[in-house]
Order: structure tokens, then C-alpha cells, then sequence
């Protein structure tokens, strides 16, 4: 049985798929699609054309989230300060991507007003985009007011660290306390030097390797499902197939089902990422799960997950899930949802170390909806691009960042 706080205490994952099992709950159709506004997508950028995107990895494209929201995003106040009010508004509710929108609208009225200047590039940094805040603070860094100049600067460190720059982030914070002591701005400096963010990691299954084929590891894992964050007893194994895109010839998803639930328990599944390195498979680690719905208490309730795409390139395994669980009843439905990645650094040499990160969030969010309307929707949306380099970029582009995730990072050991 997959308990929902093992999954969430293991593996941080909101329940969801629906490919094998014993009984599954019901399936409750999505809200009309003219009832939320999609898709989301970042805010356009006035100086993008000065800024250059971060170089991909191969032939990875960046992968970007959607969010259904009930609304549609804030609007803008006309002229210089009904913007700037509009754009400090949303930056109090850590609405970071309509607070951009807002100072950019400010600073197209006054381009080379320090303030808006200042302001836009904190709220680049807060949707981490480094790389665009960087040039937006530059209008501020000369300002005449000491404290103004100073924050410039301030920003501009943070900027320069979100876009992995350190050494450029380090100057920038002396000249900002050289203006004005801060020691807000110290902390800043003497975190630079544990150097750039490092990917969570995932643990990676044991038990299970080194076996002839993609089947035998598939057995292997679901005869003990002790290997499993939440699992026990015994279970059933069937392959998950890509919603999108093709498949990769080296590795394959497995869904694993409990054999052992009660009756009126529809059993929770596990996604389990399977590798062949040489002629040998192995089970890698869990790449999503749903959780078991007691269908006497909730028999309205739903929770899926489903493998929506894996890409393979050089050393690196990129897979894409998405989990819902959703309930209904009174004619009101609610929906909890997340699309995430999990990366794998997997080296063809059946020696070399191999390493996953913790899932990676694309979207998040949750809605009511009343009969067909929908009355609420929150969440956020990231957009995650592998540059060269071994880093990894994740960038707000819908809802609020209530994690601290986006920024640069170092992808893999």
C-alpha cells in the first residue's frame, strides 16, 4: 500500500497515474476548456534582444510548465506611476512575473529612471532570470543618491549570482557596501563561498541491478516492494508508454502496483525508471507515484500519474510526469496537480557512478470548480533549461515561487 504521507515524506510527490492496479477510482473530466485561461507563459522581456539565452545541451529544449488559472493575469495601470503602483503591488504578493510585466511598462515610459530600473531587475532576480535583470539594473548603477546606487548594486550581485557569475557577484557587493554598509549585503558576500547551488538529489534504488533484461528488473522490484518509498508486500509490473515523443532504446518506465490492497482500495503506482548499461538492467530510482484511494470514503476521488515524455542525451535521462488527484462531489470538483523532471546523469560504463536529481517542478496548482466554472486556481509554473557547462537555469514564468527554487544551479556530480 502507498501511504500519501510516505509518498510526500520520501519523495515530496503529489499522487497520480493511472496504468495498472486492482481498481481504479473514476476518472472526472477536466473543467471546459473556456473556463480557464491557457497557456501561461513569461512575461516579454523589453530588452531581450540584449540578453543571450544560456546555450543548451544538445538537442534539449527548455521545458516549460503550464498552470490553469481562474483569471487572467493583473492588468497595468497607463503611464509611469500607475505602473510603478501596479508593479510594487504584485511584488508585495510575490507575484514576481506580473510585477515584471508592471516595471517593464514603467521603464519603457522612463528608460533611464534608476528606480523602476532597480525595481524590475529584483523582480527578474525573484522569477530567476539573471541574465535579463543584469541588464536591467544597469540604468540605476550611476545614480546620484548614494543609496540608490548602492542597492543597484545589490541587485545587480544578485543578478550576476542568479546568472552563475560569482566573482562578478562578489564585486558588485563591494561596491554596494562601499556605498552604503549593509549587513544584509556581507551575508550575501560570505555565502559566495560555498559556491553555486547544487541540485537536491534523489536515492537511487538497491537491490535490483545488474540483471539480463528490462523485464527481470521489473520483476525484481515489484516481488518486494519494501525497495519502494511507502511500499510492502508484493506487486504487479507493466511498462508505461510516453504521451508524447518516443521512447528511448536504453531505458523504460515501469509502473509498479500493489498486489495486496484491500477491496474498495483503488492501489496507488509507482513510475521506476529502468536502465541498461552493457547488456545489463537495472531498476534506477522512483520518477513518480500516485497514492491508494479508499473508494468507500471518497468514491468520487481520483489519483493518477502518467509518464509524459523521457529524452536521452550524451549521459543525461530526462523524464517528465504529471500527477493529479481530484475529487468531486456537491457539484463542486477539486483538483491538486504537478508536472516534474527527474534528470539522470547515467555513463554507458557499468562502473561509473551514476546520480538523479529530486524531482524538479514544472507546475504546480490546484483549482475548485463549481458545476463547470472555475472559482479557484493557484499555483506556479517554471520554465528548466540544461545549459552547457553542466548547470541547469529554472525560471518563474506563472504564479509565485513559494519554494525559493528558481535561479542557476549545478546540475549532477
Amino acid at each position: 500500500m502507498i501511504a500519501r504521507a510516505a509518498i510526500a515524506t520520501a519523495l515530496a510527490l503529489v499522487g497520480a497515474l493511472g496504468c495498472g492496479g486492482k481498481r481504479k477510482a473514476p476518472a472526472v473530466a477536466p473543467p471546459p476548456a473556456d473556463a480557464i485561461v491557457t497557456p501561461i507563459d513569461a512575461a516579454p522581456i523589453a530588452d531581450a534582444a540584449s540578453v543571450a539565452p544560456p546555450p543548451s545541451i544538445g538537442a534539449l529544449p527548455p521545458w516549460s510548465g503550464e498552470i490553469p488559472r481562474c483569471v487572467t493575469a493583473a492588468s497595468i495601470g497607463a503611464g509611469y506611476g500607475a505602473a510603478m503602483t501596479s508593479g510594487r503591488a504584485a511584488a508585495k504578493a510575490h507575484r514576481w512575473v506580473d510585477a515584471v510585466a508592471a516595471f517593464q511598462r514603467a521603464q519603457h515610459d522612463r528608460p533611464d529612471d534608476p528606480t523602476s530600473a532597480n525595481e524590475l531587475a529584483w523582480a527578474l532576480v525573484m522569477v530567476g532570470d539573471g541574465d535579463a535583470a543584469y541588464q536591467a539594473v544597469k540604468p540605476a548603477l550611476g545614480a546620484a543618491d548614494p543609496k540608490v546606487a548602492a542597492a543597484a548594486q545589490y541587485n545587480a550581485g544578485r543578478a550576476a549570482e542568479a546568472a552563475g557569475m560569482l566573482d562578478l557577484a562578489a564585486d558588485h557587493y563591494a561596491q554596494s557596501v562601499a556605498l552604503r554598509p549593509s549587513d544584509t549585503v556581507d551575508e550575501r558576500r560570505a555565502a559566495l563561498d560555498a559556491g553555486p547551488r547544487a541540485v537536491p538529489t534523489r536515492p537511487l534504488l538497491a537491490g535490483c541491478t545488474d540483471l539480463p533484461t528490462a523485464d527481470a528488473a521489473c520483476a525484481c522490484v515489484s516481488a518486494d516492494l519494501s525497495r519502494l518509498p511507502g511500499g510492502a508486500g508484493a506487486g504487479t509490473c507493466t511498462w508505461a508508454t510516453p504521451t508524447r515523443g518516443g521512447e528511448v532504446a536504453h531505458a523504460r518506465i515501469a509502473a509498479i502496483t500493489s498486489a495486496d490492497e484491500a477491496d474498495g482500495v483503488a492501489a496507488g503506482v509507482w513510475l521506476v525508471l529502468m536502465v541498461e548499461r552493457g547488456d545489463r538492467w537495472s531498476a534506477l530510482t522512483v520518477v513518480g507515484a500516485s497514492a491508494d484511494v479508499d473508494l468507500g470514503a471518497t468514491p468520487n476521488a481520483a489519483s493518477t500519474v502518467t509518464l509524459a515524455a523521457i529524452v536521452a542525451t550524451d549521459e543525461l535521462l530526462v523524464v517528465e510526469s504529471a500527477s493529479t488527484d481530484t475529487d468531486q462531489g456537491a457539484g463542486v470538483r477539486t483538483v491538486d496537480a504537478e508536472r516534474h523532471l527527474t534528470i539522470c546523469r547515467v555513463p554507458p560504463a557499468a562502473s561509473a557512478s551514476v546520480a538523479c536529481t529530486a524531482e524538479l517542478p514544472l507546475a504546480r496548482w490546484e483549482y475548485q470548480g463549481e458545476d463547470d466554472a472555475c472559482s479557484r486556481a493557484t499555483g506556479q509554473a517554471f520554465r528548466i533549461q540544461l545549459i552547457e557547462g553542466g548547470g541547469l537555469s529554472q525560471r518563474l514564468i506563472a504564479g509565485t515561487d513559494d519554494r525559493g527554487v528558481t535561479g542557476r544551479y549545478q546540475l549532477l556530480p
